[in-house]
C-alpha cells in the first residue's frame, strides 16, 4: 500500500470515528427536545442538535471527498421524476427561508420529467447550492431554481440568488477546496469551503460541468449541466411549478425588551454576535440577571447603543459591517456612550490581538471557547466597578478600591458642573438645556448620568445647587433666603425641604 493510500485510509478512519461521539450528542439532544418541558433546556438542546448536525454534514462531506480521491465513489442509476424530486427538496428549506423572509421560487419547463440519475449525489449538489444561495441572501431577498433540458439532452439546473455576490478576482477560486472567500461581509456565514468543491467533483463524476456568474451586491448564478437519459416528459406551459414564499415575521423584534428611562431592576446587557446560535445561547443564559438586547453586527450594535444606552456590552470581534474593535473604538470615543463597559469575545487567541482589544478601549477580553459562568463573573465585576466609580464621582471614594479613573468621564461631569454653575441663579435651567450642552438627547443624558452617578439630569442639577448652597451657608455668605435664590431655588420653603432630604439636616443647623 502506498503512503498516500495509508494517509487517506487513516484520514477516513479518523473521520468515521467522529460519528460515535456525534451520535451520543445528537440522540440525547433529541430526547430532551421530545421529552423535556423546560423551555430553556429545550432551547439549549436545539442549539446542540443543530450544531451537531452541522458537524455530521461536514463529516459526510469529508468522507465523500476521501472516496472521490480514492476512486471509491460509484454512480447509482435511479429512475425518477426530477421535477417532483426538486420540489420535495425545496420544501425542506421552507422553515429557513420563512425565518429570513426569503422568496424561494422553482421554475420548470416540464410538469414531469422522468430521467435516470443518481439521486443521492444530485441531492448533495442541490442542497449545497440552495443552502449557499439562501445563506448569502439578505432578508427579503429571492432565491430561484430553474430546470430545463438542453438540445443535447443535458439537464440544466440554474440556482440564482439576490445575495452579496462574489468579486471578479475571487470568482475563479470558488470551487477550490477550503476556499471561503469574503463571507464575513455578511451575518452568520460560517463554513469550511468544502461544499462547492464537492459540488464540482460530484458533477464531474456524472460527466457534467458546473460554472458560476456573479456580481458583488447583486447576486450569484450557479449553473449545473449533466447528461441524462430521458424516459418520459410532460411539457408544462406555465413555467412556475412551485412557489415557496415566506411571510414577514411580524414578531421579529418581539425578543427585544422595552427599555424605559426610569429606574429598572435589572441592568441592560447588549449582546453583539453574528452567530445566531451563540446570540440565543448568551441571551438565554443571562436573561435572569439582565435585560437583554441583541445585535447581529457592530453597526446594528452601535445604533442600538446610541438609542438605548445599555449598561454593559458583550461583543464578538470578527463580524460584518463593523467588527468588535471598530465598535469598541466608536463607543469609547463618543461622550454619549464612553462610560459603557465592553467585554470582547473572540476565537483569535493571539496575545497581540488581546492587546489590540485593550488599545481600542475594551474593559475585558475573553477567548473562545469560554466558560459562560466566568463571563458572568466578569460582567458582575465590571458592574460593581462602576458602582465604585459612582462613589468616586459623587465625592465618596472607597478606600483601597480598584477604581479605574476615566479622564473622559471626569471631564464630562466637570463640563456639566461648570454649565450648571454658570447658570446657577437661573431657576428655569432645564434638562433640555443640560442635554444641549452635553450634545446628546435627554434620554441619552439620562442613561449616562444614571450609569455614572445614579442620578437623573434633574437630580444632577438639584444636587449641584444644594452642594453649592451648603458651601455658601458654611461660609456665612448670606441668610437662608438669599442663598436659596443665589442657587436657583424659587421658594425658601422648597429649598429647605430639598436641603433636609439631601443632607438630613435643616439649613439653619449649619
Amino acid at each position: 500500500m502506498s503512503t498516500d493510500n495509508k494517509v487517506n485510509d487513516f484520514y477516513s478512519n479518523i473521520v468515521h470515528e467522529f460519528r460515535t461521539p456525534l451520535t451520543l450528542i445528537i440522540s440525547p439532544a433529541e430526547q430532551i427536545l421530545n421529552d423535556s418541558s423546560d423551555k430553556v433546556a429545550k432551547e439549549n438542546a436545539q442549539i446542540i442538535h443543530r450544531n451537531a448536525n452541522k458537524l455530521l454534514k461536514l463529516i459526510n462531506e469529508m468522507l465523500d471527498i476521501s472516496k472521490l480521491e480514492n476512486n471509491k465513489m460509484i454512480l447509482q442509476s435511479d429512475e425518477g421524476d426530477i421535477v417532483y424530486f426538486i420540489r420535495q427538496l425545496l420544501e425542506s428549506f421552507s422553515p429557513y427561508v420563512t425565518h429570513k423572509n426569503i422568496s424561494l421560487l422553482f421554475y420548470s419547463d416540464f410538469q414531469e420529467l422522468h430521467i435516470v440519475f443518481d439521486k443521492e449525489k444530485m441531492e448533495k449538489i442541490l442542497n449545497n447550492l440552495i443552502s449557499n444561495a439562501s445563506k448569502f441572501t439578505k432578508v427579503g431577498g429571492k432565491v430561484s431554481l430553474k430546470l430545463s433540458l438542453l438540445k443535447n439532452n443535458d439537464l440544466q439546473i440554474v440556482v440564482t440568488d439576490t445575495g452579496i455576490g462574489i468579486s471578479k478576482e475571487k470568482l475563479p477560486f470558488v470551487f477550490d477546496r477550503f476556499y471561503q472567500g469574503d463571507t464575513k461581509r455578511f451575518v452568520d456565514q460560517d463554513g469550511t469551503g468544502i461544499g462547492l468543491s464537492l459540488c464540482k467533483e460530484l458533477t464531474h463524476l456524472m460527466n457534467g460541468k458546473i460554472f458560476v456568474e456573479s456580481v458583488v451586491d447583486i447576486g450569484s448564478e450557479f449553473t449545473v449541466q449533466i447528461p441524462v437519459t430521458v424516459q418520459t416528459k410532460q411539457i408544462k406551459y406555465e413555467r412556475i411549478i412551485n412557489v415557496v414564499h415566506s411571510k414577514p415575521n411580524k414578531n421579529k423584534d418581539a425578543a427585544l425588551p422595552f427599555v424605559s428611562d426610569e429606574d429598572t431592576i435589572l441592568p441592560i446587557l447588549l449582546i453583539v454576535e453574528d452567530n445566531e446560535d451563540m446570540r440565543n445561547y448568551l441571551a438565554n443564559f443571562f436573561s435572569k440577571t439582565y435585560q437583554i438586547l441583541i445585535a447581529a453586527d457592530g453597526l446594528e450594535a452601535y445604533e442600538k447603543t446610541l438609542s438605548l444606552v445599555p449598561d454593559i456590552i458583550v461583543s464578538d470581534i470578527l463580524m460584518p459591517r463593523m467588527n468588535g474593535f471598530e465598535l469598541c473604538e466608536q463607543i469609547k470615543n463618543d461622550n454619549r456612550t464612553s462610560h459603557i463597559p465592553i467585554v470582547l469575545l473572540t476565537s483569535i487567541g493571539a496575545g497581540e490581538k488581546r492587546i489590540e482589544g485593550y488599545e481600542y478601549g475594551a474593559d475585558d477580553y475573553l477567548s473562545k471557547p469560554f466558560n459562560a459562568y466566568e463571563l458572568s463573573l466578569r460582567l458582575k465585576n465590571l458592574i460593581e466597578n462602576r458602582e465604585r466609580l459612582r462613589n468616586f464621582y459623587l465625592g465618596h471614594p472607597v478606600p483601597n478600591s480598584k477604581v479605574k479613573h476615566s479622564e473622559r468621564e471626569l471631564k464630562f461631569i466637570e463640563k456639566l458642573e461648570k454649565f450648571v454653575d454658570k447658570n446657577l441663579m437661573n431657576e428655569n435651567l432645564s434638562v433640555d438645556d443640560l442635554s444641549e450642552e452635553a450634545a446628546m438627547s435627554s434620554s441619552q443624558l439620562n442613561r449616562k448620568l444614571k450609569a455614572l452617578l445614579n442620578l437623573t439630569p434633574n437630580h444632577f442639577i438639584r444636587k449641584y445647587r444644594l452642594q453649592r448652597a451648603k458651601i455658601l451657608l458654611e461660609n456665612r455668605e448670606g441668610n437662608i433666603s438669599e442663598i436659596c435664590y443665589k442657587v436657583g431655588f424659587s421658594s425658601p420653603a422648597y429649598f429647605t425641604k430639598c436641603f433636609s432630604e439631601e443632607f438630613q439636616m435643616l439649613p439653619s443647623e449649619l
